[in-house]
């Protein structure tokens, strides 16, 4: 009885995190350096400081959350024009 309990506790947690990522905002777990920004439930990998701060953010917008946080979102190998991509919020 104790596992399942401790199951449905992990379960729970897990959906909580998944909750808090926003599309249109940027994230980067905490043990890695890659930042990546939320978009059409996607993460779209920000490569340089300078392709960030060309798509009107700044690093005040990026919220660290655990590790595993974004494996939910498939990773966007392929970008046109990364300029689009942002969102009004």
């Amino acid at each position: 009885m104790k596992t399942i309990l401790l199951i449905l506790s992990v379960s729970i947690l897990s959906l909580q995190v998944s909750a808090q990522i926003s599309e249109g905002k940027l994230y980067r777990e905490s043990s890695k350096p890659e930042v990546y920004v939320i978009h059409d439930g996607k993460r779209i990998w920000i490569p340089t400081p300078d392709a960030l701060f060309g798509m009107g953010y700044d690093w005040s917008q990026v919220k660290v959350v655990p590790d595993g946080s974004l494996n939910n979102f498939p990773i966007v190998t392929r970008v046109v024009a990364m300029t689009k991509i942002r969102t009004t919020c």
